[in-house]
């Protein structure tokens, strides 16, 4: 019996191989399918001449021949004219041969004539595309038109404008016609080819490692290279969130390493020729052209690592080290000599490296919810950050480090080592300057117990630490703008309000020594005491916060932009005189966007979410979030006891506080939603999220899932990776 049942479990296991390949065989064929509809001979044409009221007819040798100017170095992929059947199908070979401007053959197209319908404009795509050596200027072409009859029937013409004389076919006439200036052919589909092998072999690779329990680390830093890799190449260059002003701020930074100038007085980036043309100040081009233009220079060289252009762009402002491992990938591309697509790719790799080796390390120091931050690490949000150009990927996986860090250091049944306290630092130092919201995540060093240190001195010394280095780079980026938002209210109640809380934070130990050394009755009286001396100082700081003058209706009146936006903002003292206003702008905001936050939270809306306004299946939608809940509940995992889950859920609720409130500072006074909030600002706290979701006692799976759960977030995130390649090859 024992084994017949093994038979039958290996059954069982092969069959279910099967259907799982059988099902990832049909979603790559069929992403292939809208893929190559979507992209595959699409052409992009200028207008040279849309004037036409006559027919040339052509005379099969000698043809109809016409000269146009073209810009040099722009590249021509083939003409469109409007052609003209007389009235029937005919048949033979049209040929449509181009000349450069010294008279030799540079490029020829040849269709059958029976595609060739009557005054309907026919694209002629020429074998290998036209481009000239020279950069600037324009130059003058000529192509020639003409056809192969089966018989003496078969005749073709040209539409073309008034005005020619009798008898003249040639040079005469001024055709309708149009220039192919972006051509697709199937380098999408074929390269696509390539793509759906690697997420085959991540898939097959991903399967075995799950049936063997291979650790759920190693798990992750070969499905993820291999996941974040297809990211990396399905989302347009500067096509992420905000990616211009990052991917500028890392070029920046490259230069700098590089012992280049990175600006010039101007405040102008300076970027190679072979780069100038490309960086805007706003979010890049995307769709098919995009791709086929991509895949034509991904692999091109030779090009100089000079910096002689300047160009106006904007940098994200964040801190430089941020931009490290993004900037060492510019460095080594542009020291190769790659186009701008390589260098951008490059920028690309390194950021997802950073965040492979941070996520990898998190998951080998979790204590227990390994299980739940692979399913965090491994969303379409996440590793398409990360294979993006962002500030955001050092931020989270720093976040997600400390957080793995700190719970080890609790709740790993061991004392605090050396190293954990080097790591503790250093993780906090990196945070605390990132961005300011994510300062409190520094207080997830006060999770861990003063017995898990070697003595009291050691504990209070890292948490000076900790909290020093991250407040010390905290208020040198943030300073100027916590001063700005505070422009309209009292500053010395802010600073003395500051100086009350570090005087309590330091006295509370002590407070809590000596309220628990007093009998229970005087307790309560204390506590009593401790909640009215609370509401009263809040209500004395609320009051003196709130002084200072109002906005009159006039200045409103006259604030208001030519876009309908006032230019005032909601600073703290104009927030706190208008407490109801603030409250109906949240209300608003959950009720229009709250949908929106959770898609962009889950990764499904890629790309630049105001920008490209695209949406992810439903389905795959709801079944992502099914799987973080899913994971959040998985049974068998250690949950945060009270008091951490107390910290952690503050922690959590401070940083979205946070949040909120920066955002309201970007906001109008005059909008009805908060602008510029977006559900991925809450990804640096998603694992905490999660945990505490599964700490309620009401729902919990009754059985493991691990195997399943990491299969299906890795299932998942490939067809958001799918579905987004679809959606962008469409465009």
């Amino acid at each position: 019996m024992g084994k017949m049942h093994l038979t039958r479990s290996a059954a069982a296991r092969l069959l279910g191989l099967a259907v799982f390949l059988l099902a990832a065989a049909f979603c790559l064929f069929w992403a292939g399918r809208l893929v190559a509809a979507g992209a595959d001979e699409r052409q992009d044409y200028l207008i040279l001449n849309d004037e036409y009221s006559q027919i040339l007819e052509a005379d099969p040798e000698e043809g109809i021949t016409q000269s146009f100017d073209w810009p040099a170095g722009s590249p021509l992929y083939g003409l469109r004219l409007d052609v003209a059947a007389f009235g029937r199908v005919n048949r033979g070979v049209a040929h449509l041969d181009l000349y450069d401007p010294a008279g030799n053959l540079a490029a020829s197209a040849v269709c059958d004539m029976t595609e060739l319908l009557d005054n309907t404009f026919y694209g002629f795509v020429f074998e290998k595309a036209y481009c000239s050596q020279e950069d600037t200027g324009t130059e003058t072409l000529t192509f020639r038109f003409w056809y192969e009859p089966e018989t003496g029937e078969d005749r073709l013409g040209l539409w073309a404008s008034e005005g020619v004389p009798a008898g003249q076919t040639n040079l005469e006439a001024t055709l309708a016609m149009q220039a192919t200036s972006g051509y697709t052919g199937t380098l999408v589909s074929d390269a696509y080819r390539w793509l759906a092998l690697g997420l085959a072999v991540m898939l097959g690779a991903g399967w075995l490692c799950v049936g063997r329990k291979v650790p759920v680390q190693q798990l992750f830093c070969l499905c993820g290279a291999l996941l974040g890799l297809g990211f990396a190449l399905v989302l347009p260059p500067l096509c992420g969130p905000d990616e211009y002003a990052h991917g500028a701020s890392a070029y920046a930074l490259a230069s700098k390493l590089s012992g280049q100038p990175a600006y010039n007085e101007a405040g102008e980036l300076y970027m190679r020729a072979c780069d100038a043309s490309y960086m805007t100040d706003e979010t890049g081009p995307s769709g098919a052209f995009v791709y086929a233009d991509w895949l034509r220079q991904l692999g091109q060289g030779g090009n100089s690592p000079q910096l002689t252009e300047a160009v106006s762009v904007r940098s994200a402002g964040s801190a430089a080290y941020l931009y490290l491992p993004s900037a060492l990938g510019m460095l080594l591309g542009r020291t190769l000599g790659l186009s701008f697509y390589g260098v951008w790719l490059l920028g690309r790799l390194g950021s997802l490296a950073a965040y492979l080796a941070l996520g990898t390390w998190a998951l080998r120091r979790m204590p227990f919810g390994k299980n739940l931050l692979f399913t965090a690490l491994v969303l379409p949000s996440t590793l398409g950050l990360a294979a993006g150009l962002s500030a955001d990927t050092l931020i989270i996986g720093c976040s997600f480090a400390l957080t793995a860090l700190c719970l080890d250091c609790a709740f790993g049944r061991r004392q605090v080592r050396r190293g954990d306290l080097c790591g503790l630092v250093l993780l906090s130092a990196l945070l605390g300057p990132g961005k300011a919201v994510y300062i409190l995540l520094v207080g997830l060093v006060f999770l861990i117990p003063a017995e898990c240190y070697s003595s009291p001195r050691r504990c209070v010394l890292v948490r000076c630490l900790t909290v020093g280095a991250a407040g010390l780079g905290w208020a040198f980026y943030n300073l100027e703008y916590i001063r700005y938002i505070l422009r309209d209210v009292n500053e010395w109640a802010v600073w003395g309000g500051l100086v009350l809380l570090a005087v309590l934070a330091v006295l509370l130990p002590r407070l809590l020594r000596f309220w628990k050394a007093l009998a229970p009755r005087y307790k309560r009286l204390s506590l009593a005491a401790a909640m009215v001396l609370a509401v009263l100082a809040a209500a004395v700081g609320l009051y003196a916060l709130r002084l200072g003058g109002d906005l009159t209706p006039q200045q409103l009146a006259e604030g208001i932009q030519p876009n309908g936006d006032s230019i005032y903002t909601y600073s703290v003292g104009y927030t706190l005189r208008h407490l109801p206003q603030v409250a109906e702008l949240l209300v608003n905001s959950v009720i229009a966007q709250g949908f929106f936050w959770l898609q962009q939270l889950l990764g499904a809306c890629p790309g630049e979410p105001i920008v490209h306004q695209l949406e992810l299946n439903g389905l795959l939608t709801l079944a992502l979030f099914c799987l973080v809940a899913l994971a959040s509940l998985s049974a068998g995992e250690k949950r945060l006891p009270a008091r951490a889950a107390w910290g952690a859920g503050g922690i959590c609720l401070g940083v979205t506080a946070l949040i909120t409130a920066a955002c309201l500072t970007w906001t109008p006074v005059n909008y009805q939603i908060i602008f510029g909030l977006q559900g991925r600002y809450l990804l640096p706290l998603l694992p905490l999220l999660m945990l505490l979701l599964g700490k309620n006692r009401w729902l919990t799976l009754t059985r493991p899932r691990e195997g399943a759960l990491q299969m299906g977030g890795l299932c998942l995130s490939t067809l958001a990776l799918l579905n987004t390649l679809c959606l962008f090859a469409a465009l």
